[in-house]
């Protein structure tokens, strides 16, 4: 009796957890598409400084994310793995080095907390050197935009395979069986 329970809660719960990954597929795909918000460029501060320890590290296959330190601030700046698409590496690579003179743009925010002079992280949502972009605010909105845009296309794809899981299990009243089965 007690073994026949346990086998259908566990049935029950293996046909379950396809509704509830697709729910949370969509959960996090809408989460993704709403919380994309354009930055306007006056929302953005500009800051400059000598580059005194670049890193590269790869977080994904195709893109290397940026670290970077500067003589004149403590804090770590760097380009996410989302924004590295917007970022033009080869040739910051090629141009800047140790010593380099570099303007950069962050937001209003995070310039906040970098005068503090406490070691913070802040995201660069622009990099220029001698007025050569190699981040611009226009291209990060592009692919944030691109990144929302694929978030959407995951979630309507998990919500339209929550809908027909969930018939197929109604069709074939799968769940009524397996409770009326002894």
């Amino acid at each position: 009796m007690i073994v026949t329970l346990l086998k259908k809660i566990i049935f029950i719960l293996i046909l379950l957890m396809p509704l509830f990954a697709c729910i949370f597929l969509a959960y996090v795909g809408l989460d993704g598409y709403f919380d994309y918000r354009a930055i306007d460029k006056s929302e953005l501060h500009r800051i400059e400084g000598t580059v005194k320890e670049l890193q590269y590290s790869k977080q994904v296959k195709s893109s290397e994310v940026l670290v970077l330190y500067l003589n004149e601030y403590p804090s770590v700046f760097y380009i996410s793995s989302i924004d590295a698409s917007a970022f033009k590496r080869k040739a910051f690579k090629a141009n800047v080095s140790i010593g380099s003179m570099i303007s950069m743009n962050i937001l209003d925010d995070d310039y906040d907390r970098l005068i503090s002079n406490t070691p913070v992280w802040i995201a660069l949502q622009g990099i220029s050197v001698n007025e050569k972009d190699y981040l611009n605010i226009q291209d990060l909105n592009k692919a944030r935009k691109s990144d929302a845009n694929a978030a959407l296309y995951i979630s309507s794809f998990s919500i339209v395979t929550f809908i027909a899981t969930l018939w197929l299990y109604i069709k074939h009243k799968l769940f009524i069986e397996i409770i009326n089965s002894k």
